[in-house]
């Protein structure tokens, strides 16, 4: 039975039971990938707009008090006009 066994052993192709396992999962690994690269993009511009709002405050912070007190000048000499 052994050179017989061989011959016989897979009638229908070469496909082994983990290739077709891989074939079924395949569609998984697809639908993961897409999914974890939707993720990482959401993720990094999530951290974008977060890095952004927290720059634009400080940087609102910083140049306030100079551009009040350059408006209060301004209106100063405008109402002596």
């Amino acid at each position: 039975m052994g050179n017989n066994e061989d011959v016989l052993d897979d009638v229908w192709g070469s496909d082994s039971d983990d290739e077709i396992l891989n074939n079924e999962n395949a569609g998984y690994s697809r639908d993961l990938q897409k999914l974890r690269e939707q993720h990482n993009k959401r993720g990094y511009l999530d951290g974008i707009v977060s890095s952004k709002e927290t720059n634009l405050q400080d940087g609102f912070n910083a140049g306030f008090p100079t551009g009040a007190s350059i408006g209060f000048e301004v209106g100063k000499l405008i109402g002596i006009l």
